[in-house]
């Protein structure tokens, strides 16, 4: 039962994981250009 629900939760979190790397990723990029 658990193992279902932790396979349901996963997908969403993972995309949000991804994107809040990716903008943290963005964060560093913007700041070493303007530096």
């Amino acid at each position: 039962f658990y193992e279902n629900n932790g396979m349901m939760i996963l997908p969403p979190m993972a995309l949000i994981t991804v994107g809040i790397i990716i903008w943290v990723q963005r964060s560093r990029n913007r700041k070493l250009i303007e530096d």
